[in-house]
């Protein structure tokens, strides 16, 4: 008997954001002189405008090496390794091809009874029992194309 399909995202849902999103505003402070949050907050942006002409916003994202040194979120490898006993677990995540390698070490390595990696940012089309994710955005995509599918958002 199959067992039912639990999608998790990577990013913001099991990779610790302290080395993750923190990691990225100190990049960003290193590159410019300035917070990203201040740049950003109650303002129309676009990415490209957060560097102040320096470099692309999104480079640090495209660091080949970019999980080597994250961490997963406090309890995430305990909590789906239990899972694991009566789900299937995947990883369903969007990647730069520069860290598609790096990502996909990362879940081998803390998370080594999953049952895959899916690298898309078409995430509704996977059609998961449950779906994680800490992105509203995608929640809703996967619960429109899938109804049967129970969401729940990491914040």
């Amino acid at each position: 008997m199959r067992k039912p399909l639990i999608g998790v995202d990577v990013d913001l849902t099991v990779v610790d954001p302290v080395t993750s999103e923190h990691g990225w505003v100190k990049w960003y402070h290193d590159q410019t002189g300035h917070d990203i949050y201040e740049d950003v907050i109650g303002k129309e942006f676009h990415l490209d405008d957060l560097m102040h002409n320096h470099h692309d916003p999104m480079s640090f994202w495209k660091n080949p090496n970019l999980y080597d040194k994250l961490q997963p979120m406090e309890g995430s490898v305990r909590v789906l390794k239990a899972l694991s006993e009566k789900y299937t677990i995947a990883f369903v995540s969007h990647c730069y091809p520069e860290h598609h390698h790096s990502k996909h070490l990362f879940l081998k390595r803390h998370f080594p009874f999953m049952h895959g990696f899916i690298d898309t940012g078409d995430k509704h089309l996977v059609r998961p029992d449950i779906f994680i994710d800490d992105y509203a955005k995608y929640l809703r995509q996967v619960k429109d194309f899938n109804p049967d599918c129970r969401c729940i958002k990491i914040k």
